[in-house]
């Protein structure tokens, strides 16, 4: 069971505060992908137990998830019980800068690549945002507040700008935390919660 914390002094740190979000993308994109299969693996089961194990999802009906690429973490084994419970899993379809979730039924889903990332046919049934109640959301580095760097692109950012009532979860291995404040712009999303395989992160 991992513990749950709200905020927590730095312990450890691999870079001073920066105000250069590119830096620390490099950065903790190496940290990540220096992770050996065997831990990923391991961390990753972890992190997908610990998921069944919080009430709120537990008991939500809507879920946007996502399919891991390259080294995030993998929370296939939580679809795919989610899946067993008959709760509804959405994935995010990429359509010029916008993204839609659109329903899986199962992992064995029809898809179209983009960038690598499998994507639900677009004539499959799409929800809205006001409709989901839980969306987890991979990152390469997160902090002690939920502030969350992506790759850039901003497809969450745009996604959740108007988000009213669905819950937000970061989802990251614990050598992914930053532990002082990631530099932030007006557009960051804030996660409510950060889920890694040591502790689960309340957002200011």
């Amino acid at each position: 069971m991992v513990k749950t914390v709200k905020y927590r002094e730095p312990k450890r740190h691999i870079s001073k505060v920066v105000s250069n979000k590119s830096q620390l993308r490099q950065e903790y994109l190496t940290v990540r992908n220096n992770l050996t299969t065997v831990k990923k693996i391991v961390k990753s089961r972890t992190i997908s137990k610990e998921l069944f194990n919080i009430t709120e999802i537990k008991n939500s009906q809507i879920i946007a998830v996502y399919l891991p690429l390259e080294k995030e973490v993998d929370i296939k084994l939580f679809i795919k019980k989610a899946l067993k419970n008959k709760q509804t899993i959405l994935l995010p379809r990429i359509e010029g800068k916008k993204m839609i979730f659109h329903e899986i039924k199962s992992l064995k889903f029809e898809f179209e690549l983009w960038k690598g990332l499998k994507m639900p046919l677009k004539n499959t049934a799409k929800y809205e945002l006001k409709d989901i109640d839980i969306i987890l959301v991979p990152g390469i580095v997160f902090d002690n507040h939920g502030c969350r760097i992506g790759f850039g692109a901003g497809y969450y950012d745009r996604y959740l700008k108007n988000n009213k009532k669905t819950h937000i979860y970061g989802i990251a291995f614990e050598e992914q935390i930053f532990n002082y404040g990631l530099p932030t712009e007006a557009h960051d999303i804030l996660m409510d919660y950060v889920i890694t395989d040591k502790q689960i992160i309340k957002g200011v």
